[in-house]
């Protein structure tokens, strides 16, 4: 998603966790903003396994996690994207 508005991706391999993502833009001068995030959600082993929802809500571990930050973020730099045509 990054890649289409301008972003360079480097990853960091990991042996024993996930890969580490680096997103960055072409360095220009002036003030910089920094998202930092993540998408895991780790659990005891037994916890993980129950998921429920009603006509509002969702419930179960890591539903009210940061992606959905993640997915704010994402819209905010789409939108400053769409404005300016580009990313600095």
């Amino acid at each position: 998603h990054l890649e289409g508005i301008g972003f360079s991706t480097k990853v960091y391999k990991r042996k024993h966790i996930g890969d580490h993502l680096l997103f960055t833009t072409p360095k220009v001068a002036g003030d910089k903003i920094l998202f930092l995030g993540h998408n895991d959600t780790v659990f005891p082993q037994g916890e993980f396994e129950s998921f429920s929802e009603d006509d509002s809500w969702v419930y179960g571990a890591g539903t009210c996690d940061m992606k959905g930050g993640n997915i704010v973020a994402l819209q905010a730099l789409r939108n400053i994207y769409k404005t300016n045509k580009q990313i600095k």
